[in-house]
């Protein structure tokens, strides 16, 4: 199951964040055949608002078992080791945010169902990953992006 909703965070919202996360600080990730990006840490009350939604949409009580807030910039992407390494064994529930200023047309996230999800500002992407064999990747992010970054939170929710 895939969940696509638009507009789910707005503008002033999503600034307020990446400002909170600029000042935070980012730490850089790459090995190179799995991944090449930056985290951050920072709590916030949005981690709450969306796991509840996740919930709502898949009609169960989700926690977060893993907070993820990604920035991807020129030259950065997510392959599927990343993702076979990183994810629970079991199923789960993934919900990917993005709070990004402007779309980029890039780092759409892909699944290995052929499932898509572009890069779209404010929208919620949930996923119910029951099957362990689905794998995810993000699309390399070209030198077309200038100074663009493309900011995210991803949450590994499990019922209960």
């Amino acid at each position: 199951m895939l969940t696509l909703r638009t507009d789910v965070i707005a503008a002033e919202e999503r600034a307020r964040l990446r400002a909170a996360l600029d000042a935070a600080g980012w730490q850089p990730s790459c090995i190179a055949d799995r991944s090449r990006l930056e985290t951050a840490t920072l709590a916030d009350p949005l981690v709450a608002r969306l796991t509840a939604l996740a919930g709502e949409a898949i009609g169960a009580t989700l926690r977060p078992i893993d907070v993820r807030w990604l920035r991807l910039r020129h030259g950065d992407y997510q392959l599927t080791k990343a993702d076979a390494r990183e994810r629970p064994p079991g199923p789960h529930v993934e919900l990917i945010a993005d709070l990004s200023a402007a779309a980029t047309r890039e780092a759409e996230i892909f699944y290995s169902d052929g499932r898509v999800v572009a890069q779209l500002p404010g929208s919620v992407a949930i996923v119910e990953r029951r099957d362990t064999t689905l794998l995810r990747w993000q699309r390399f992010v070209t030198h077309r992006v200038g100074d663009a970054a493309v900011y995210r939170l991803r949450l590994t929710l499990v019922r209960g």
